[in-house]
């Protein structure tokens, strides 16, 4: 409620200030290092994941999916108040070893 920065809804991916979507920069061939980062329910429980900054908030629900069960269509995740957007990187939102990302369930209704 009231109005938001600059007009952008919380799901809207990271942009850099020359309206670009930021995107890591890695050189022909280089790979990110793995990092361990958090998933907290809604219930409080904290799993640990290992996950490349790389890799899209859409792997990521496919992984929960496949450790939890439950259907990526259903999982909202949301990091530092934001909700993330599928097809964006964990390096789009600085996510950093150690976080930990907010895992709510989209239900229909």
């Amino acid at each position: 409620f009231g109005s938001r920065r600059g007009g952008r809804s919380g799901s809207d991916p990271p942009q850099r200030r020359d309206g670009e979507t930021s995107r890591p920069f890695a050189l022909q061939g280089e790979r990110f290092e793995r990092m361990q980062i958090f998933i907290k329910t809604l219930t409080g429980r904290k799993t640990n994941f290992n996950f490349e900054p790389d890799n899209t908030v859409r792997h990521v629900k496919e992984a929960l999916q496949e450790k939890e069960g439950i259907q990526v269509e259903q999982i909202r995740l949301i990091y530092s108040g934001k909700q993330m957007s599928d097809e964006c990187t964990l390096a789009d939102y600085s996510v950093k070893p150690g976080s930990t990302v907010h895992m709510v369930l989209q239900l229909r209704g």
